[in-house]
């Protein structure tokens, strides 16, 4: 069996970087040898969000597995769309950079292009169940669909075992 070992990593940053920082230490201390490109939604305020997209693009192109970490907003975000870019003229419909509009917001924009580019997918939930209704709808129904959390002992943890498993790692 073949281990892929780029993964390309959507999350947003202010509500789900704690899973994502997960998936690092779990990489880094159970020797995975993955490796990880994150991305970092809800930090790109001062750049073009066209530039952004191109970079996605080509992290994308250079990765064998796409993950999205669903939280509780990750379906209804818009960040990323040019109708909210500094430099979408409303009254041309137009981007006063590159002349091209996309109204995509970065996750729907990474989940598509990882589809169009053929990606294993895998949607690891911030939650200790997989609601996917809180998932894009492009992907809504593809790929592997874990919850990295569970409930035990009477606490709320990561669920290892899930995750790994999700990785193909098991």
């Amino acid at each position: 069996m073949v281990i892929k070992t780029n993964f390309y990593v959507s999350a947003l940053l202010d509500m789900d970087n704690d899973a994502i920082e997960q998936l690092h230490k779990w990489n880094n201390i159970n020797n995975w040898g993955l490796f990880f490109y994150d991305t970092k939604k809800g930090t790109f305020n001062n750049n073009y969000f066209c530039t952004i997209k191109n970079n996605v693009s080509i992290q994308l192109k250079y990765s064998h597995v796409f993950i999205l970490i669903v939280g509780d907003r990750t379906k209804n975000l818009t960040h990323g769309s040019c109708l909210y870019c500094n430099f979408y003229n409303s009254w041309k419909s137009e981007c006063l950079i590159s002349k091209n509009v996309d109204i995509r917001s970065f996750v729907d924009y990474e989940c598509e292009n990882a589809i169009e580019s053929g990606l294993d997918i895998i949607v690891l939930y911030n939650d200790i169940v997989v609601d996917r209704n809180k998932c894009p709808e492009s992907i809504k129904h593809r790929g592997t669909h874990k919850a990295m959390r569970e409930y035990k002992d009477g606490l709320y943890q990561w669920n290892y075992n899930s995750v790994y498993s999700a990785l193909g790692l098991k």
